[in-house]
């Protein structure tokens, strides 16, 4: 069929080529001819033993020479055709092979003069990478002049990368900015000598290797995780990003003097370090127990990014003092952590901050005292923090460009500071907080003029009908409720909410009718999950209160992931 489509274009994938039972049926397929095509993909199922045939078929395979982007997977032969690499293929731009497990060499791909991105994944025979690799060394023309992104993966029995013969003279990957090794635990040395324009190095589980990197004089941003033996102090000088996960036992200190151009890194599982840059604008941290940060003798004005997670195991009381131009604060799972502190003097400086959220912090049970004075942040997310008992004194004051406040498992919540929330908040959630969902009456929603999107989920034991009087205010748009265990009908308060347009309502086992007077006409969305008395009674026809919700045009019922919406406007779902 292949062979009349002369005229094909764009893309084409072949797929379970291990069909094709002879080359000559894959020479029927004229894909030679096929000057239109742009991208091809060639796929075997990788359960085939017959090399001979693979390379034969593949080689007949061979397309035009117009072809940008070329993908080989799972092909079983030992060796490549010669049409791969040949240096008359001059458009090919991005090459990926992938899974070729019987491959002992790679192709002689240096000489394909507009290759820019070359994946190679997965071969599991190749030990060595040599001249092969390079192409013929009698060409003029530098090996891999093109390339721009190199990526090796799973090269399980990968060892040693030898330069090329004369490489000195030729200077391979000369325009290379990207370079990715992942899981190649067996290579030990002998990367590349000269690679002028790398900014980018990623080395994952190459457990081995010892290499240092002379030609790199550019780089601007290293990822390394399991990688022991790489010298990390080499690399460093001009960083802008650093990345470590893991595997750096020798990694203790990193000081401004030495990574002085250092604006962003990422730290984890790194056990033995124990102090960080000042000078970062971005940091992470995850599981660094023995960390010392932020540390009370340095002052970070430049950090505007900061994220810790199961981290600094001394840390007590976060001072935001030390943080002038922090604009996001994440902080999660610091099971010391009691606190965030300022100063009455800092405090009028907490101009950049706009957006805290702290997650499974155990212990903790303050905000700084007298408030959090934060002219600008939009949104706080409290999660886990099942000794709070208090959110930020003056909220309404000190808070004003609050738009979204969520507050996620905090049992000994129960209250909203004097003066009630900021004005301006267009979004809460309250999950969870038994507490504070009980005395909701108490809360100041219906003073919220801008709240727009309100959720509650808990148990919620005294509600058998919802919303109460004068509970929620009429600019809401989008309501959801969920595990009300004792609730049992919605009364007609719903249609005080003259423009709702989305209803979810999820686990309340026992809610069995609408309001008498049906729902709000505004509403264009509809969702019950788990509530299978109310199911019941709105079945289209039949069911009770099928009238009172038939004028929310409905044209499909179905199953839907608990967060999951449609594009469309106007449907009703039973899930």
């Amino acid at each position: 069929m292949l062979k009349d489509l002369q005229h094909l274009q764009g893309e084409l994938s072949i797929l379970q080529l291990e069909n094709i039972v002879s080359a000559r049926d894959a020479l029927e397929a004229s894909m030679r001819d096929k000057k239109l095509l742009v991208k091809l993909d060639l796929e075997w199922d990788g359960h085939t033993y017959d090399t001979k045939c693979e390379r034969e078929i593949l080689d007949k395979l061979q397309p035009h020479k117009n072809l940008k982007i070329l993908a080989i997977n799972y092909y079983g032969g030992t060796r490549f055709p010669d049409w791969l690499g040949d240096h008359s293929f001059s458009n090919i731009e991005t090459l990926h092979l992938g899974n070729c497990r019987s491959c002992i060499f790679l192709p002689p791909l240096g000489q394909l003069p507009s290759l820019k991105g070359l994946t190679v994944t997965n071969f599991e025979a190749v030990v060595t990478v040599g001249s092969e690799f390079y192409g013929s060394k009698f060409s003029t023309r530098k090996p891999f002049g093109a390339l721009e992104i190199l990526r090796f993966e799973d090269m399980l029995e990968w060892q040693e990368w030898f330069s090329f013969a004369d490489e000195d003279e030729s200077r391979p990957f000369s325009h290379l900015r990207e370079l990715y090794m992942h899981n190649c635990p067996k290579l030990s040395r002998a990367l590349p000598k000269h690679l002028p324009c790398l900014a980018k190095l990623s080395i994952m589980k190459c457990k081995q290797l010892m290499a240092t990197f002379p030609g790199v004089r550019v780089i601007r941003e290293l990822e390394l995780g399991n990688c022991n033996k790489v010298p990390l102090k080499e690399l460093l000088p001009g960083l802008l990003k650093l990345t470590v996960h893991g595997g750096a036992p020798n990694l203790k200190s990193l000081s401004d003097c030495m990574y002085s151009h250092l604006e962003e890194m990422n730290i984890s599982h790194c056990s033995t370090l124990h102090k960080v840059p000042e000078r970062l604008k971005a940091l992470k941290i995850e599981n660094c127990g023995r960390l010392d940060f932020p540390s009370i003798h340095c002052c970070y004005i430049f950090l505007e990014r900061l994220s810790i997670t199961c981290s600094c195991g001394s840390l007590k009381i976060f001072p935001l003092d030390l943080f002038p131009k922090l604009s996001t604060l994440y902080i999660c799972r610091c099971s010391s952590l009691e606190s965030l502190s300022a100063s009455d003097e800092c405090q009028q400086d907490l101009i950049s901050l706009c957006a805290l959220e702290l997650c499974r912090c155990i212990n903790f049970v303050s905000f700084p005292k007298g408030g959090l004075r934060a002219p600008n942040p939009t949104s706080l997310w409290i999660y886990g923090c099942e000794k709070l008992e208090l959110l930020p004194e003056d909220m309404h004051t000190f808070l004003p460009s609050l738009q979204s406040l969520n507050l996620f498992n905090c049992p000994k919540l129960e209250s909203f500071p004097d003066g009630g929330l900021p004005s301006n908040l267009n979004s809460l959630v309250i999950s969870n907080c038994d507490k504070l969902i009980a005395k909701r009456l108490e809360l100041g929603l219906q003073r919220l003029p801008s709240l727009k999107d309100l959720t509650i989920m808990g148990q919620c034991e005294d509600v058998v009908s919802f919303p109460e009087e004068g509970l929620l205010p009429t600019s809401l748009t989008s309501l959801s409720i969920s595990e009300f265990s004792s609730l049992e009908y919605l009364n007609n308060e719903l249609q005080h909410l003259t423009l709702l347009q989305e209803l979810e309502i999820f686990g309340c086992l026992k809610l069995k009718w609408f309001p008498d007077e049906g729902l709000p006409v505004s509403l264009s969305y509809l969702r019950i999950k788990r509530c299978p008395l109310l199911k019941q009674s709105c079945q289209q026809g039949s069911g009770e209160d099928w009238s009172k919700i038939c004028h929310i045009p409905a044209s499909k019922l179905t199953t839907m992931s608990p967060y999951h919406k449609l594009c469309s406007d106007y449907f009703l779902f039973w899930s």
